[in-house]
């Protein structure tokens, strides 16, 4: 089950038409909303919640707007705009971006939505070092928040003799 329809997508993206005669066309904005909501799912799933979500109200129609954001960075980089003014890299870049960064949430359970409670002890050990230099297997990140490199042999480290 995804969280969003085509109807949403099409409400988010007024200039993109989306039809069966279109790029990208019906089916194929309903295969970007299935990815992006299954990557959802993958995420909340991953802290020991039930997926799909449908309950409460206020966190499924979040997920249904983070999954239209989603889909509609898809469709951005699908369809052929040229039109002054608009830059659909860069459109596509801003909502992939923000849906990255809500999933990332939910992987780690700090950014969940509203009405959803995770057990504490699913969570992961979080620090300092774990939320800003730890360099993950789904990360291309080599530097920190200020632009200084992030060293993926550090200096104090569990089997180094001091």
């Amino acid at each position: 089950m995804s969280y969003a329809n085509v109807a949403n997508v099409q409400a988010m993206l007024p200039l993109i038409s989306i039809a069966s005669n279109t790029v990208p066309t019906t089916s194929d904005v309903q295969q970007f909303i299935d990815q992006r909501s299954a990557e959802i799912d993958a995420a909340l799933g991953s802290i020991g919640l039930s997926v799909p979500l449908t309950t409460p109200s206020e966190a499924v129609t979040y997920l249904t707007q983070l999954n239209t954001q989603g889909a509609a960075a898809d469709v951005w980089r699908s369809a052929w705009i040229s039109s002054p003014g608009i830059d659909p890299q860069k459109n596509a870049d801003d909502l992939l971006a923000a849906f990255e960064k809500a999933l990332d949430g939910f992987r780690t359970g700090t950014n969940l939505p509203s009405g959803v409670a995770i057990a504490s002890t699913v969570r992961a050990p979080r620090s300092f070092f774990t939320d800003n230099y730890a360099i993950g297997p789904d990360s291309n990140d080599t530097q920190d928040a200020w632009g200084d490199a992030i060293h993926s042999n550090p200096t104090l480290r569990r089997d180094r003799v001091y």
